[in-house]
Protein backbone atom coordinates (compact mmCIF):
# COMPACT_ATOMS: atom_id res chain seq x y z
CA UNK A 1 0.00 0.00 0.00
CA UNK A 2 1.37 3.62 -0.82
CA UNK A 3 -0.20 6.89 0.36
CA UNK A 4 0.45 9.80 -2.22
CA UNK A 5 -0.16 13.92 -0.93
CA UNK A 6 -2.10 15.66 -3.76
CA UNK A 7 0.77 17.74 -4.97
CA UNK A 8 3.12 15.15 -5.93
CA UNK A 9 0.23 13.66 -8.23
CA UNK A 10 -0.40 16.30 -10.83
CA UNK A 11 -1.66 13.46 -13.11
CA UNK A 12 -4.61 13.06 -10.97
CA UNK A 13 -5.38 16.93 -10.61
CA UNK A 14 -7.92 17.25 -13.33
CA UNK A 15 -9.34 14.25 -12.37
CA UNK A 16 -10.05 15.53 -8.52
CA UNK A 17 -11.29 19.32 -10.18
CA UNK A 18 -13.59 17.26 -12.66
CA UNK A 19 -15.23 14.96 -9.79
CA UNK A 20 -15.80 17.96 -7.03
CA UNK A 21 -17.39 19.94 -9.71
CA UNK A 22 -19.43 17.63 -10.98
CA UNK A 23 -20.56 15.67 -8.11
CA UNK A 24 -24.14 16.10 -6.12
CA UNK A 25 -25.69 14.41 -3.48
CA UNK A 26 -26.85 11.05 -5.32
CA UNK A 27 -27.93 7.55 -3.93
CA UNK A 28 -26.85 4.00 -5.27
CA UNK A 29 -29.40 1.93 -6.15
CA UNK A 30 -31.41 -1.18 -4.01
CA UNK A 31 -28.94 -0.98 -1.31
CA UNK A 32 -29.58 3.39 -1.03
CA UNK A 33 -26.59 4.75 0.01
CA UNK A 34 -25.99 8.50 0.15
CA UNK A 35 -23.65 11.03 0.73
CA UNK A 36 -23.34 14.85 0.46
CA UNK A 37 -20.54 16.31 -1.04
CA UNK A 38 -17.95 17.98 1.71
CA UNK A 39 -15.26 20.59 0.93
CA UNK A 40 -12.97 17.98 2.67
CA UNK A 41 -12.17 15.02 1.01
CA UNK A 42 -10.16 12.20 0.37
CA UNK A 43 -9.92 8.89 -1.74
CA UNK A 44 -8.81 5.25 -2.11
CA UNK A 45 -7.94 3.24 -5.29
CA UNK A 46 -8.28 -0.12 -5.33
CA UNK A 47 -6.06 -2.32 -7.38
CA UNK A 48 -8.24 -5.41 -7.30
CA UNK A 49 -11.35 -5.62 -5.78
CA UNK A 50 -13.34 -9.35 -5.75
CA UNK A 51 -15.90 -10.66 -4.16
CA UNK A 52 -15.59 -14.53 -2.70
CA UNK A 53 -12.82 -14.67 -4.99
CA UNK A 54 -14.82 -13.25 -8.23
CA UNK A 55 -14.19 -9.71 -9.91
CA UNK A 56 -16.71 -7.18 -9.07
CA UNK A 57 -19.15 -7.17 -11.26
CA UNK A 58 -19.07 -3.46 -12.86
CA UNK A 59 -22.35 -4.06 -15.20
CA UNK A 60 -23.41 -1.07 -17.09
CA UNK A 61 -21.53 1.42 -15.85
CA UNK A 62 -20.28 4.41 -18.28
CA UNK A 63 -17.20 5.11 -16.33
CA UNK A 64 -15.70 8.69 -17.16
CA UNK A 65 -16.26 11.57 -14.26
CA UNK A 66 -19.65 11.32 -13.12
CA UNK A 67 -20.78 8.49 -14.83
CA UNK A 68 -19.43 6.02 -12.02
CA UNK A 69 -22.38 7.29 -10.23
CA UNK A 70 -25.09 6.01 -13.20
CA UNK A 71 -25.75 2.21 -13.75
CA UNK A 72 -28.46 1.87 -16.46
CA UNK A 73 -29.55 -1.48 -16.05
CA UNK A 74 -29.20 -1.75 -12.61
CA UNK A 75 -27.04 -4.79 -12.69
CA UNK A 76 -24.07 -3.06 -11.51
CA UNK A 77 -21.83 -3.90 -8.10
CA UNK A 78 -21.53 -0.89 -5.06
CA UNK A 79 -18.45 -0.28 -3.48
CA UNK A 80 -19.41 1.61 -0.11
CA UNK A 81 -17.30 3.41 2.79
CA UNK A 82 -19.00 4.22 6.02
CA UNK A 83 -18.32 5.58 9.34
CA UNK A 84 -20.05 4.94 12.11
CA UNK A 85 -22.82 3.41 9.97
CA UNK A 86 -22.42 6.60 8.00
CA UNK A 87 -22.23 6.34 4.41
CA UNK A 88 -19.35 9.05 3.48
CA UNK A 89 -18.89 7.51 -0.13
CA UNK A 90 -19.81 5.30 -2.64
CA UNK A 91 -19.03 4.06 -5.94
CA UNK A 92 -20.07 1.91 -8.69
CA UNK A 93 -17.19 0.01 -9.90
CA UNK A 94 -15.48 1.48 -12.94
CA UNK A 95 -12.14 0.22 -13.96
CA UNK A 96 -9.59 2.63 -14.85
CA UNK A 97 -6.00 1.25 -13.55
CA UNK A 98 -8.05 1.60 -10.15
CA UNK A 99 -11.65 1.50 -8.35
CA UNK A 100 -11.54 4.76 -7.07
CA UNK A 101 -13.82 5.54 -4.14
CA UNK A 102 -14.72 8.85 -2.14
CA UNK A 103 -14.21 9.27 1.00
CA UNK A 104 -16.30 12.59 2.24
CA UNK A 105 -14.63 14.41 5.64
CA UNK A 106 -16.16 16.58 8.47
CA UNK A 107 -15.97 20.11 7.11
CA UNK A 108 -17.72 21.55 9.68
CA UNK A 109 -20.54 20.94 7.88
CA UNK A 110 -20.64 17.35 8.20
CA UNK A 111 -20.46 16.47 11.69
CA UNK A 112 -20.93 12.87 11.27
CA UNK A 113 -18.77 11.95 8.59
CA UNK A 114 -15.37 10.72 9.16
CA UNK A 115 -12.14 13.02 10.90
CA UNK A 116 -9.17 13.21 9.43
CA UNK A 117 -6.07 10.49 10.45
CA UNK A 118 -9.21 7.63 10.91
CA UNK A 119 -9.64 5.30 8.85
CA UNK A 120 -13.44 4.37 7.27
CA UNK A 121 -14.85 0.91 6.98
CA UNK A 122 -15.85 -0.53 3.17
CA UNK A 123 -18.81 -2.51 2.13
CA UNK A 124 -19.58 -4.18 -0.42
CA UNK A 125 -23.04 -5.15 -1.99
CA UNK A 126 -23.09 -8.45 -4.80
CA UNK A 127 -26.17 -7.05 -6.63
CA UNK A 128 -26.60 -10.94 -7.74
CA UNK A 129 -26.96 -12.25 -3.70
CA UNK A 130 -28.61 -9.36 -2.47
CA UNK A 131 -26.52 -9.35 -0.29
CA UNK A 132 -24.01 -6.55 1.63
CA UNK A 133 -20.86 -7.48 3.05
CA UNK A 134 -19.81 -5.14 5.71
CA UNK A 135 -16.72 -4.85 8.45
CA UNK A 136 -14.21 -4.50 5.39
CA UNK A 137 -11.07 -3.28 5.96
CA UNK A 138 -7.65 -4.11 4.22
CA UNK A 139 -4.71 -4.68 6.21
CA UNK A 140 -2.36 -1.97 6.98
CA UNK A 141 -4.38 0.78 5.05
CA UNK A 142 -3.87 4.29 6.05
CA UNK A 143 -6.21 6.63 7.47
CA UNK A 144 -7.80 9.51 5.83
CA UNK A 145 -6.48 12.91 5.11
CA UNK A 146 -7.52 16.08 3.23
CA UNK A 147 -7.13 15.77 -0.40
CA UNK A 148 -5.01 12.47 0.16
CA UNK A 149 -5.14 9.88 -2.28
CA UNK A 150 -4.28 6.11 -0.95
CA UNK A 151 -3.15 3.38 -3.26
CA UNK A 152 -4.29 -0.05 -2.15
CA UNK A 153 -3.34 -3.78 -3.43
CA UNK A 154 -7.17 -4.97 -2.61
CA UNK A 155 -10.09 -5.16 -1.21
CA UNK A 156 -12.09 -8.30 -0.63
CA UNK A 157 -15.31 -9.72 0.55
CA UNK A 158 -13.74 -12.93 2.50
CA UNK A 159 -15.90 -16.41 2.51
CA UNK A 160 -18.44 -15.39 5.36
CA UNK A 161 -20.74 -12.40 5.12
CA UNK A 162 -23.84 -11.58 6.67
CA UNK A 163 -26.77 -10.23 4.72
CA UNK A 164 -27.07 -6.54 5.78
CA UNK A 165 -30.18 -4.30 4.88
CA UNK A 166 -30.65 -0.57 5.05
CA UNK A 167 -34.15 1.09 5.91
CA UNK A 168 -35.41 4.67 7.14
CA UNK A 169 -37.36 5.76 10.05
CA UNK A 170 -39.58 8.85 9.71
CA UNK A 171 -39.69 10.48 12.24
CA UNK A 172 -41.92 13.70 12.76
CA UNK A 173 -41.46 16.76 15.27
CA UNK A 174 -41.87 15.35 18.60
CA UNK A 175 -42.03 11.91 19.89
CA UNK A 176 -41.80 8.31 17.79
CA UNK A 177 -42.37 5.17 19.27
CA UNK A 178 -40.29 3.11 17.10
CA UNK A 179 -38.31 -0.02 16.99
CA UNK A 180 -35.53 -1.62 14.76
CA UNK A 181 -35.93 -4.93 13.14
CA UNK A 182 -32.12 -5.18 12.32
CA UNK A 183 -29.20 -3.94 13.97
CA UNK A 184 -25.43 -4.08 14.09
CA UNK A 185 -23.43 -5.86 16.22
CA UNK A 186 -22.13 -2.56 17.30
CA UNK A 187 -25.80 -1.18 18.41
CA UNK A 188 -24.40 2.04 20.25
CA UNK A 189 -27.02 4.49 20.96
CA UNK A 190 -24.60 7.18 19.93
CA UNK A 191 -23.75 5.09 16.52
CA UNK A 192 -27.68 4.26 15.43
CA UNK A 193 -28.74 7.88 16.06
CA UNK A 194 -26.14 9.30 14.95
CA UNK A 195 -27.58 10.04 10.86
CA UNK A 196 -29.28 12.62 13.34
CA UNK A 197 -26.77 14.59 14.72
CA UNK A 198 -28.20 17.32 17.28
CA UNK A 199 -31.81 16.67 15.88
CA UNK A 200 -32.22 13.92 18.26
CA UNK A 201 -33.01 15.15 21.74
CA UNK A 202 -33.57 11.60 23.90
CA UNK A 203 -34.23 8.07 23.19
CA UNK A 204 -36.21 6.54 26.04
CA UNK A 205 -36.72 2.48 26.62
CA UNK A 206 -38.33 0.81 29.16
CA UNK A 207 -36.92 2.52 32.30
CA UNK A 208 -33.83 3.61 30.75
CA UNK A 209 -32.76 6.85 28.83
CA UNK A 210 -30.44 8.21 26.41
CA UNK A 211 -29.93 12.24 26.34
CA UNK A 212 -28.16 13.57 23.50
CA UNK A 213 -26.00 16.06 25.23
CA UNK A 214 -24.27 18.17 21.88
CA UNK A 215 -21.91 16.88 18.57
CA UNK A 216 -22.98 12.69 19.38
CA UNK A 217 -22.23 12.81 22.75
CA UNK A 218 -24.93 10.47 24.38
CA UNK A 219 -25.42 9.88 28.02
CA UNK A 220 -27.40 7.82 30.46
CA UNK A 221 -28.18 4.30 31.35
CA UNK A 222 -29.55 3.64 27.67
CA UNK A 223 -26.46 2.83 25.84
CA UNK A 224 -27.01 0.02 23.50
CA UNK A 225 -30.05 -0.95 21.40
CA UNK A 226 -32.20 -3.87 21.25
CA UNK A 227 -33.95 -5.18 18.34
CA UNK A 228 -36.64 -6.64 20.65
CA UNK A 229 -37.30 -3.36 22.31
CA UNK A 230 -39.30 -0.31 21.77
CA UNK A 231 -38.36 3.42 22.17
CA UNK A 232 -39.81 6.41 22.13
CA UNK A 233 -37.39 9.27 20.38
CA UNK A 234 -37.63 12.48 20.10
CA UNK A 235 -36.67 14.75 17.72
CA UNK A 236 -36.70 18.59 17.18
CA UNK A 237 -38.04 18.24 13.51
CA UNK A 238 -39.05 16.24 11.27
CA UNK A 239 -36.56 13.60 10.22
CA UNK A 240 -35.29 10.75 8.55
CA UNK A 241 -33.24 8.02 10.36
CA UNK A 242 -31.20 5.91 7.93
CA UNK A 243 -30.32 2.24 9.75
CA UNK A 244 -27.96 -0.48 8.61
CA UNK A 245 -28.14 -3.88 10.05
CA UNK A 246 -28.04 -7.43 10.02
CA UNK A 247 -30.74 -9.90 9.23
CA UNK A 248 -31.46 -12.32 11.71
CA UNK A 249 -34.36 -15.18 12.14
CA UNK A 250 -37.01 -13.43 13.96
CA UNK A 251 -35.80 -13.25 17.75
CA UNK A 252 -37.51 -14.90 20.72
CA UNK A 253 -39.28 -11.89 22.73
CA UNK A 254 -39.90 -12.34 26.76
CA UNK A 255 -42.72 -10.22 28.32
CA UNK A 256 -43.73 -9.98 31.98
CA UNK A 257 -46.75 -8.99 33.54
CA UNK A 258 -47.68 -5.32 33.28
CA UNK A 259 -46.69 -3.40 30.70
CA UNK A 260 -44.16 -4.35 28.55
CA UNK A 261 -42.11 -2.24 25.43
CA UNK A 262 -41.47 -4.32 23.00
CA UNK A 263 -40.95 -4.36 19.20
CA UNK A 264 -41.89 -5.87 16.18
CA UNK A 265 -39.02 -6.87 14.94
CA UNK A 266 -39.86 -8.42 11.38
CA UNK A 267 -39.81 -6.55 8.17
CA UNK A 268 -43.49 -6.51 7.22
CA UNK A 269 -46.99 -5.51 8.76
CA UNK A 270 -49.67 -8.12 10.45
CA UNK A 271 -52.56 -8.10 12.24
CA UNK A 272 -52.86 -9.14 15.75
CA UNK A 273 -54.18 -12.08 15.32
CA UNK A 274 -51.68 -13.48 12.58
CA UNK A 275 -48.93 -12.18 14.54
CA UNK A 276 -49.00 -13.22 18.50
CA UNK A 277 -49.14 -17.27 18.64
CA UNK A 278 -52.13 -18.99 19.62
CA UNK A 279 -50.59 -20.66 22.76
CA UNK A 280 -50.03 -16.68 23.86
CA UNK A 281 -52.40 -14.30 22.54
CA UNK A 282 -54.86 -14.70 25.33
CA UNK A 283 -52.01 -13.71 27.96
CA UNK A 284 -52.27 -10.01 26.03
CA UNK A 285 -55.08 -7.75 27.66
CA UNK A 286 -54.05 -4.62 25.40
CA UNK A 287 -51.82 -3.47 22.76
CA UNK A 288 -50.79 0.43 23.02
CA UNK A 289 -48.59 2.09 19.98
CA UNK A 290 -48.63 5.74 19.32
CA UNK A 291 -51.51 7.25 19.21
CA UNK A 292 -53.30 4.00 18.48
CA UNK A 293 -54.82 0.81 20.56
CA UNK A 294 -56.07 -2.19 20.69
CA UNK A 295 -57.88 -4.07 23.83
CA UNK A 296 -58.45 -8.17 23.94
CA UNK A 297 -62.39 -7.83 25.17
CA UNK A 298 -62.14 -11.90 25.63
CA UNK A 299 -58.38 -11.44 27.80
CA UNK A 300 -57.66 -14.59 29.98
CA UNK A 301 -60.09 -16.64 28.67
CA UNK A 302 -58.54 -19.89 26.99
CA UNK A 303 -61.77 -21.09 25.72
CA UNK A 304 -62.89 -18.03 23.60
CA UNK A 305 -60.98 -17.26 20.36
CA UNK A 306 -59.78 -13.87 21.10
CA UNK A 307 -61.11 -10.57 19.60
CA UNK A 308 -59.19 -7.35 18.96
CA UNK A 309 -60.88 -3.44 19.06
CA UNK A 310 -59.49 -0.51 18.42
CA UNK A 311 -57.65 1.83 15.98
CA UNK A 312 -54.68 -0.76 16.05
CA UNK A 313 -55.11 -3.60 13.90
CA UNK A 314 -51.71 -4.32 12.78
CA UNK A 315 -48.05 -4.90 14.09
CA UNK A 316 -45.63 -2.72 11.92
CA UNK A 317 -42.18 -3.17 11.52
CA UNK A 318 -40.24 0.28 12.95
CA UNK A 319 -42.93 0.74 15.39
CA UNK A 320 -42.67 0.18 18.80
CA UNK A 321 -45.69 -0.85 21.02
CA UNK A 322 -46.62 -0.67 24.80
CA UNK A 323 -48.16 -4.48 25.21
CA UNK A 324 -49.82 -5.57 28.42
CA UNK A 325 -49.95 -9.09 30.16
CA UNK A 326 -52.53 -10.18 32.48
CA UNK A 327 -53.06 -13.76 33.37
CA UNK A 328 -55.11 -14.96 36.72
CA UNK A 329 -52.05 -17.84 36.37
CA UNK A 330 -48.76 -15.65 35.76
CA UNK A 331 -47.05 -14.35 38.83
CA UNK A 332 -44.95 -11.12 38.55
CA UNK A 333 -41.80 -13.04 38.12
CA UNK A 334 -42.55 -15.61 35.12
CA UNK A 335 -41.63 -14.70 31.97
CA UNK A 336 -44.06 -15.33 29.04
CA UNK A 337 -41.60 -16.32 26.28
CA UNK A 338 -42.50 -16.16 22.48
CA UNK A 339 -41.56 -15.43 19.36
CA UNK A 340 -43.77 -13.35 16.46
CA UNK A 341 -45.31 -15.47 13.73
CA UNK A 342 -45.35 -14.35 9.96
CA UNK A 343 -47.19 -16.31 8.41
CA UNK A 344 -48.73 -13.92 5.79
CA UNK A 345 -46.66 -10.84 4.25
CA UNK A 346 -49.28 -7.98 3.71
CA UNK A 347 -46.07 -5.30 3.24
CA UNK A 348 -48.42 -2.37 4.05
CA UNK A 349 -46.37 1.28 4.53
CA UNK A 350 -47.05 3.62 7.14
CA UNK A 351 -50.36 1.73 8.11
CA UNK A 352 -51.46 4.38 10.78
CA UNK A 353 -50.39 7.63 9.03
CA UNK A 354 -53.74 8.55 8.99
CA UNK A 355 -54.18 9.20 12.89
CA UNK A 356 -51.89 11.76 12.52
CA UNK A 357 -54.25 13.45 10.86
CA UNK A 358 -56.97 15.02 13.28
CA UNK A 359 -58.22 18.11 12.63
CA UNK A 360 -58.13 18.87 16.50
CA UNK A 361 -55.12 19.39 17.20
CA UNK A 362 -52.82 17.40 19.84
CA UNK A 363 -49.11 16.74 20.53
CA UNK A 364 -48.18 13.52 20.81
CA UNK A 365 -46.82 12.41 24.29
CA UNK A 366 -44.79 10.07 25.62
CA UNK A 367 -47.48 9.50 28.33
CA UNK A 368 -50.91 8.39 26.86
CA UNK A 369 -53.73 6.76 28.01
CA UNK A 370 -56.84 5.11 25.93
CA UNK A 371 -60.95 5.03 26.48
CA UNK A 372 -62.43 2.54 24.95
CA UNK A 373 -66.55 3.36 24.04
CA UNK A 374 -68.59 0.78 25.13
CA UNK A 375 -71.64 2.58 24.55
CA UNK A 376 -72.78 6.25 23.52
CA UNK A 377 -75.94 8.33 22.57
CA UNK A 378 -76.73 9.88 19.22
CA UNK A 379 -73.58 9.00 17.79
CA UNK A 380 -73.45 9.76 13.98
CA UNK A 381 -70.83 8.26 11.46
CA UNK A 382 -68.24 10.65 11.29
CA UNK A 383 -68.94 12.33 14.53
CA UNK A 384 -65.49 12.92 16.75
CA UNK A 385 -65.16 12.79 20.50
CA UNK A 386 -62.79 15.13 21.34
CA UNK A 387 -61.41 14.80 24.90
CA UNK A 388 -60.05 17.96 26.92
CA UNK A 389 -58.26 18.54 29.90
CA UNK A 390 -59.58 22.31 30.81
CA UNK A 391 -59.48 24.19 27.86
CA UNK A 392 -57.19 21.52 26.34
CA UNK A 393 -57.14 19.68 23.76
CA UNK A 394 -55.40 16.07 24.47
CA UNK A 395 -57.20 13.82 22.36
CA UNK A 396 -59.29 12.92 19.53
CA UNK A 397 -60.63 10.28 17.28
CA UNK A 398 -63.51 9.85 14.98
CA UNK A 399 -65.97 7.60 15.45
CA UNK A 400 -65.86 4.34 13.93
CA UNK A 401 -68.26 1.97 15.83
CA UNK A 402 -68.44 0.08 19.47
CA UNK A 403 -64.73 0.03 20.92
CA UNK A 404 -63.30 3.15 19.52
CA UNK A 405 -60.20 3.77 21.32
CA UNK A 406 -59.94 7.56 22.17
CA UNK A 407 -56.37 8.64 23.13
CA UNK A 408 -55.80 10.83 25.88
CA UNK A 409 -52.44 12.29 26.45
CA UNK A 410 -50.38 13.14 29.88
CA UNK A 411 -48.10 15.69 30.70
CA UNK A 412 -44.37 14.86 29.90
CA UNK A 413 -42.56 17.93 28.90
CA UNK A 414 -43.11 21.56 27.93
CA UNK A 415 -44.87 20.81 25.09
CA UNK A 416 -47.32 19.07 26.93
CA UNK A 417 -47.33 20.95 30.13
CA UNK A 418 -51.05 21.19 30.93
CA UNK A 419 -51.80 17.29 29.73
CA UNK A 420 -53.02 15.12 32.17
CA UNK A 421 -51.35 13.96 35.35
CA UNK A 422 -52.38 11.23 37.20
CA UNK A 423 -55.85 11.12 38.74
CA UNK A 424 -56.82 13.76 36.33
CA UNK A 425 -60.50 13.12 34.97
CA UNK A 426 -60.24 14.01 31.15
CA UNK A 427 -63.79 15.91 29.79
CA UNK A 428 -65.50 14.11 27.09
CA UNK A 429 -67.25 16.60 23.87
CA UNK A 430 -68.99 15.19 20.76
CA UNK A 431 -68.37 17.37 17.67
CA UNK A 432 -70.18 16.48 14.46
CA UNK A 433 -68.42 15.81 11.04
CA UNK A 434 -68.09 19.60 10.39
CA UNK A 435 -66.29 19.60 13.95
CA UNK A 436 -69.39 21.46 15.37
CA UNK A 437 -69.85 21.10 18.81
CA UNK A 438 -73.08 18.33 19.57
CA UNK A 439 -72.81 17.87 23.66
CA UNK A 440 -70.78 16.99 26.60
CA UNK A 441 -70.73 13.82 27.07
CA UNK A 442 -71.22 12.13 30.63
CA UNK A 443 -70.78 9.08 32.16
CA UNK A 444 -68.38 7.60 35.00
CA UNK A 445 -64.94 8.25 33.55
CA UNK A 446 -61.79 6.78 35.32
CA UNK A 447 -58.64 8.45 36.56
CA UNK A 448 -56.17 9.22 33.88
CA UNK A 449 -52.98 7.18 34.22
CA UNK A 450 -50.27 6.87 32.03
CA UNK A 451 -50.88 3.56 29.72
CA UNK A 452 -54.25 3.64 31.01
CA UNK A 453 -56.56 1.30 29.32
CA UNK A 454 -60.60 1.87 30.14
CA UNK A 455 -63.71 1.39 28.92
CA UNK A 456 -66.58 3.87 29.35
CA UNK A 457 -70.12 4.36 28.29
CA UNK A 458 -71.18 7.94 27.51
CA UNK A 459 -74.53 10.00 27.58
CA UNK A 460 -74.44 13.23 26.14
CA UNK A 461 -76.11 16.42 27.99
CA UNK A 462 -80.20 15.61 28.33
CA UNK A 463 -81.40 19.29 27.22
CA UNK A 464 -81.41 18.75 23.87
CA UNK A 465 -82.94 15.13 24.37
CA UNK A 466 -86.56 15.93 24.50
CA UNK A 467 -90.38 14.67 22.68
CA UNK A 468 -90.24 18.16 20.26
CA UNK A 469 -89.33 18.50 17.01
CA UNK A 470 -86.90 21.78 17.81
CA UNK A 471 -84.05 24.11 15.88
CA UNK A 472 -81.32 23.46 18.81
CA UNK A 473 -79.33 25.98 17.26
CA UNK A 474 -78.12 28.69 14.87
CA UNK A 475 -74.67 30.30 14.08
CA UNK A 476 -74.94 33.37 12.95
CA UNK A 477 -71.97 35.80 12.45
CA UNK A 478 -71.71 39.68 11.78
CA UNK A 479 -69.12 39.22 9.46
CA UNK A 480 -70.30 36.53 7.19
CA UNK A 481 -74.03 35.89 5.64
CA UNK A 482 -74.07 32.41 6.09
CA UNK A 483 -75.58 30.86 9.04
CA UNK A 484 -75.88 27.40 10.61
CA UNK A 485 -78.89 25.63 11.46
CA UNK A 486 -78.90 22.71 13.28
CA UNK A 487 -82.17 20.35 14.57
CA UNK A 488 -82.98 17.82 16.30
CA UNK A 489 -85.60 14.90 15.30
CA UNK A 490 -86.92 12.53 18.25
CA UNK A 491 -88.66 10.41 16.25
CA UNK A 492 -89.03 10.28 12.07
CA UNK A 493 -91.46 12.75 10.37
CA UNK A 494 -91.88 15.13 7.51
CA UNK A 495 -89.82 18.00 8.08
CA UNK A 496 -90.60 21.87 7.04
CA UNK A 497 -88.34 25.17 7.96
CA UNK A 498 -89.68 28.25 6.49
CA UNK A 499 -87.56 31.30 6.62
CA UNK A 500 -89.94 34.68 7.52
CA UNK A 501 -88.80 38.29 8.10
CA UNK A 502 -89.79 40.45 11.07
CA UNK A 503 -92.85 41.37 9.76
CA UNK A 504 -94.24 37.44 9.81
CA UNK A 505 -93.82 37.27 5.86
CA UNK A 506 -92.69 33.99 4.54
CA UNK A 507 -89.35 34.36 2.80
CA UNK A 508 -88.45 31.12 1.91
CA UNK A 509 -88.46 27.22 2.49
CA UNK A 510 -85.47 25.99 3.40
CA UNK A 511 -86.08 22.12 4.26
CA UNK A 512 -89.74 20.24 2.95
CA UNK A 513 -89.02 16.28 3.11
CA UNK A 514 -89.05 13.00 5.02
CA UNK A 515 -86.34 12.84 7.23
CA UNK A 516 -85.44 9.64 9.91
CA UNK A 517 -84.61 10.48 13.35
CA UNK A 518 -81.26 12.24 14.20
CA UNK A 519 -79.62 15.59 14.62
CA UNK A 520 -79.39 17.51 11.27
CA UNK A 521 -77.63 20.88 9.76
CA UNK A 522 -77.69 22.83 7.40
CA UNK A 523 -75.88 26.03 5.94
CA UNK A 524 -78.10 29.33 5.03
CA UNK A 525 -76.34 31.99 2.70
CA UNK A 526 -78.36 35.33 3.57
CA UNK A 527 -76.65 36.74 0.41
CA UNK A 528 -79.02 39.31 -1.50
CA UNK A 529 -80.97 39.25 1.49
CA UNK A 530 -81.44 43.20 3.27
CA UNK A 531 -80.03 43.47 6.68
CA UNK A 532 -82.24 42.55 9.79
CA UNK A 533 -84.18 39.65 11.56
CA UNK A 534 -85.28 36.76 9.99
CA UNK A 535 -86.71 33.67 11.77
CA UNK A 536 -86.86 29.58 11.17
CA UNK A 537 -90.31 27.85 11.67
Amino acid sequence: MTSFNLSKMIKFFLFLIIFTISYCQTCSQDVYWCFDISTIQSFYLFSDVNINGTTIESGSVPGSNDNVYYCPDNDCDIIGAFYNNVCVGWTYPYYNTYYTVPIMMNDGNHDNYIMQGEIPEFRLYDRSLEVVYTGLVPDNIQPCNNFEINIVDYLESGSEYFETVQYDIHLFEGHNLVSFYALNDNSLVSDVMAPLGSNAVSVIGEGIVASNLSNGLWVGSLTDLDKTKGYWVTVINNDTLRVTGKVDSIPEMTVYYGNNLISFPINDTLTIEDALPDNVEDKFSAIIGEGIAAQNINNNNQDIDEVWMGSLTHFESKKGYWVQVKDDYLDLETPVIFSFENRYELMINELYQNYKESPFFYRQSIYQAFYFVDSIEYVEDDDWIVAYNNSDIVGARQWNGLYTDIPVMGSYDESSINYCIYGDIPDFYLYDSNFMLKSKLYGYIPAWQNNGVFNVSFNIDQSIINDDYNIISAFPNPFNPITRIKYLLPNDARVLIELHDIKGRQIGVLVDKYQVSGSYSFFWDGTGFSSGIYFFY
